[in-house]
């Protein structure tokens, strides 16, 4: 058994129900006047994978904007003596992706890899939004990922002559 619809609901449901009202994150509730209230979100938080990689998203309030900040740690800087080619070429690669603005590469001081870019959304912040905003970076990170891979890939797969010599 459901519960009568009153007018109030009623109208709610179909100010609901209209296109011009964006999915947001925020919490949606209507008040006892029909209308719909919105009641910001804090924090977002998610995870996803591309090209093999995790990254995870941290979304929080900055006074009235949403900002978004999505990382992932790429793996480790190989060793000197599992290829000194690829670890130049990588700290190379990281060093040039500084003249960009977003997104970050760093090699942290325990030896990793990572990349980090931070945005701001655009009001109001929905998942369309977010998502779009993510595979934008995604596109840009596309080239920086797949020669970083290959890098640490020819690094595992044979060590330079320099380091063959020395077993």
């Amino acid at each position: 058994m459901s519960a009568p619809v009153t007018t109030a609901s009623g109208e709610a449901l179909g100010r609901l129900a209209r296109d011009d009202i964006p999915f947001l994150f925020d919490a949606l509730s209507i008040a006892p006047d029909g209308t719909v209230v919105h009641t910001p979100r804090e924090a977002l938080r998610f995870a996803f994978d591309y090209q093999g990689v995790s990254f995870n998203a941290v979304g929080r309030r900055s006074g009235d904007a949403f900002v978004l900040t999505i990382s992932a740690d790429l793996g480790p800087l190989p060793y000197s003596a599992e290829s000194t080619q690829a670890r130049l070429a990588i700290q190379d690669l990281v060093a040039a992706s500084g003249a960009m603005i977003e997104p970050r590469f760093t090699i942290g001081e325990d030896q990793t890899i990572r990349v980090e870019s931070t945005v701001e959304l655009a009001k109001p912040v929905s998942p369309v939004l977010t998502l779009t905003m993510v595979t934008e970076l995604l596109l840009v990170l596309k080239p920086w990922l797949e020669r970083l891979g290959a890098l640490l890939e020819s690094a595992a797969r044979r060590p330079d002559i320099a380091s063959a010599q020395l077993n």
